[in-house]
């Protein structure tokens, strides 16, 4: 699900510091904000891209994850769940903290004068908790806090954990300049699958589209590896019946090593379905990439180059 940018203008105060963590998931530190949380311990070299890897490789890098138990092979067979990528991580994280703000009742609760502090908790959509404390200085436009999860789920999505969050606020439009949100360990479910993150994330909020940085390691806590998604800057833009993302960053898969991510033409996934329908994306590692295209809602296609001279060595189709 998408929600179009035009919507955090019509929030008072309170529910725009929480639409901002929405958005983004974390809060206020630097580099990482990773002390005492999860760590990556994988290969820190350039992917050497092959036929047998390269489709691992560029749908780890769309996802965020490693491609393998959890994504397909007959370990997802065999336990009857999708073979095909997962939409991406970040994505999830982003929309499932998003909505948070959606569905809270604190939208209507304007912050009164000067250095003010306020608690809440709000339901989500298929059950669980999100709760929050906020400090705001009207007169500076700083805030700052916490959001801690239980079981808080969102398009079957599932947050469990603590976040804590610093930024800055436009004291006359109302509107969100930048955040620095930071958490060290938050879990999210979806089915079978569960992962734990630790990281950091930057926002600045325009008109049309919102600009993200993001530093992630996420655990497969069904195997204990940790993937990093490591200086991720997304671009996303929101319409009414769309969204719309660009991505430039790396990836690091705990067994081949890192992949340069980027998107020459921008992944659009349409408000009703989970899948891109159009885009490209590329990873590129040390001699070749492996490129994802995403040919509809339901197919898409992988294209692996093993010297670099740009020209496809073999190209597959698969359905999502």
């Amino acid at each position: 699900m998408t929600y179009p940018c035009n919507t955090w203008r019509v929030v008072a105060l309170n529910s725009v510091f929480i639409m901002l963590l929405s958005a983004c998931g974390g809060g206020g530190g630097s580099s990482g904000g990773l002390t005492g949380g999860i760590s990556y311990t994988g290969n820190t070299s350039a992917a050497a891209v092959t036929l047998a890897n390269g489709e691992d490789l560029v749908v780890g890098a769309y996802q965020g994850t490693q491609a393998g138990f959890n994504i397909g092979g007959a370990a997802s067979s065999l336990q009857g769940l999708p073979t095909g990528p997962r939409s991406p991580r970040s994505l999830a994280l982003y929309h499932a903290l998003r909505a948070a703000l959606e569905h809270s009742d604190v939208s209507t609760a304007a912050v009164p004068y000067h250095a003010v502090a306020r608690t809440d908790s709000e339901d989500g959509e298929c059950g669980g908790t999100a709760s929050f404390s906020i400090s705001y200085d009207e007169a500076g436009g700083a805030f700052s806090g916490t959001f801690t999860f239980t079981g808080f789920c969102n398009e079957g999505a599932i947050l469990n954990g603590t976040t804590s969050f610093v930024g800055t606020l436009n004291t006359i439009t109302e509107d969100i300049i930048d955040a620095t949100i930071s958490f060290n360990a938050l879990t999210m479910t979806s089915g079978a699958e569960s992962f734990s993150l630790g990281g950091e994330v930057i926002i600045a909020a325009g008109n049309s589209s919102d600009s993200v940085f993001m530093d992630l390691r996420i655990r497969d806590n069904s195997t204990s590896k940790v993937a990093w998604i490591d200086n991720l800057n997304l671009t996303v833009v929101q319409d009414f019946t769309y969204e719309e993302i660009s991505m430039t960053g790396r990836f690091y898969d705990p067994d081949l090593g890192f992949v340069t991510i980027s998107t020459p033409v921008p992944l659009r996934i349409l408000d009703s379905d989970e899948h891109a329908s159009s885009g490209v994306l590329v990873a590129a590692g040390a001699n070749g990439s492996a490129t994802l295209t995403a040919l509809s809602n339901t197919t898409y296609q992988i294209d692996i180059d093993t010297n670099g001279d740009a020209s496809s060595d073999q190209t597959t189709t698969s359905p999502w």
